[in-house]
């Protein structure tokens, strides 16, 4: 329908655009003109006046002519305009025909889909009948189950009704025994905070016995250092000793051939013995003002070492001193002279080693005890800071306890509070659980329809 309508506007279109006839408003020329111009031989005038209108008629018919050919061209351009535009509506009709074609192709393949949809949906119509059945069965068998777990709920909510009240039982019980452990735990607390105390003041004790202990350990490692060693210088000096006894004994040997020549000279020996002897008074006289000077004033234990010594190199001197002025009686005497005087040189050299190293022993012992008396005290000291220290944290563990005994209680309350509002929680949901299933019941139709209603929307 629609390509016969598109041929008869096409053929319509080319009869309006056919070339104007004579009749046509496009000649401007009146019908007089137009008839002397077709037979102009017909109207010849036959007088005078007829030539004159002749010339006349002349002169308008050459200015029609002008007019004439003007508007040809005219005409000539313009119908050419109008073919060049009916070719193009020409080929607008052509687009149009092949656009047709186009969409009647479409409108075939377009049925053929609508055919096979209309199979499909038959099929999926058959096909939801069917799951409609199965559905159909499906809700009521769940109604069947639905009814049964009723009854199983209604069994399960008198069990929980009974178990509620023996769990209310039970935890009357366990209140009554959390009292008891309560008190039992204040009880236990106070004898563990007690031993706490005691072993604390044991374990400061005990740490203050073991440094102690470490520090007697210390020193007896170095006693026995000192020892080794003072045994060592011992044997050193035994050796010296019994060196310096061979050299006594032969110089005596020596001296027993020579007494007779020691007779004669004892006068002079005599005077120099007096001389040592005063010599001898004055250093004793030296010493004992100088043991005063220490009674006086006590004097630390390094400046007893620097006093000592200096004593030592003051009876050094003094042996110096004998040594020269036996030298000189040497020198004044014979060789037996020279021989008794190293004898008592050596016997002084003796006693001065065996002074030195007491002196040395005694001064080393006496400063042990002073730096132990020492140690002691600040042992002490720090003991009893340790003691106090120690005091103090028990009393801040104690303090600690307690508040962790109350954070305990308070989580046990929150905990049992928190199982109450679960329980309740729980009874609620069963409630609205039976409310909601009796709901369910009574708008299941309702339901099952809207469901298959909006499917097959």
């Amino acid at each position: 329908m629609a390509s016969l309508s598109l041929q008869r506007l096409a053929l319509s279109r080319k009869d309006s655009l056919a070339s104007p006839s004579l009749e046509d408003p496009f000649y401007p020329f009146p019908s007089q003109r137009r008839d002397s111009l077709v037979t102009p031989e017909l109207t010849k005038p036959s007088c005078l006046e007829d030539s004159l209108q002749s010339d006349s008629s002349d002169l308008s018919l050459s200015r029609d002519l002008t007019l004439a050919a003007e508007l040809g061209k005219a005409l000539l351009e313009n119908n050419e305009e109008l073919r060049a535009t009916l070719a193009e509506r020409d080929k607008e009709i052509e687009k149009c025909y092949s656009f047709i074609e186009t969409l009647q192709q479409q409108h075939h393949e377009i049925k053929l889909k609508l055919e096979s949809e209309n199979t499909e949906l038959a099929q999926r119509v058959a096909d939801l009948d069917f799951e409609l059945t199965e559905a159909r069965s499906d809700l009521q068998r769940w109604q069947n189950q639905s009814r049964d777990k009723k009854k199983e709920d209604n069994d399960d909510l008198k069990d929980l009704s009974s178990h509620n009240q023996r769990l209310v039982e039970q935890l009357a019980e366990a209140v009554g025994v959390e009292h008891e452990l309560r008190k039992e735990l204040r009880s236990l607390r106070e004898e563990l905070e007690e031993k706490n105390l005691k072993n604390s003041i044991w374990a400061t004790k005990m740490d203050g016995l073991q440094i102690q202990n470490s520090l007697l350990l210390e020193r007896k490692i170095d006693s026995e250092k000192q020892m080794k060693f003072f045994q060592a210088e011992n044997g050193r000096l035994k050796n010296e000793v019994t060196t310096l006894q061979d050299r006594l004994n032969e110089l005596l040997d020596k001296s027993r051939d020579k007494e007779k020549e020691l007779l004669q000279n004892r006068a002079d020996l005599f005077e120099l013995r007096s001389v040592n002897r005063s010599l001898q008074t004055r250093i004793q006289d030296l010493g004992e003002e100088i043991t005063l000077k220490e009674m006086d004033s006590p004097i630390p234990s390094i400046q007893l070492e620097i006093e000592e010594a200096q004593r030592a190199d003051a009876s050094f001197l003094l042996s110096e001193v004998v040594k020269e002025k036996d030298k000189e009686i040497e020198s004044l005497n014979n060789e037996l002279q020279t021989r008794m005087l190293e004898i008592s040189s050596f016997q002084e050299e003796l006693k001065i080693l065996n002074g030195e190293t007491e002196l040395s022993k005694r001064s080393s012992i006496e400063s042990e005890l002073e730096q132990i008396r020492i140690e002691r005290d600040s042992l002490n000291v720090q003991l009893m800071h340790t003691i106090q220290h120690k005091v103090a944290l028990s009393q801040e563990l104690e303090a600690w306890q307690e508040d962790m005994q109350l954070v305990i209680s308070q989580q046990v309350q929150n905990q049992r509070e928190d199982e109450r509002e679960k329980e309740r929680q729980a009874s609620i949901r069963r409630s609205n659980s039976k409310h909601s299933r009796r709901s369910f019941q009574g708008t299941k139709g309702e339901k099952g329809g809207s469901f298959f209603s909006s499917w097959f929307k």
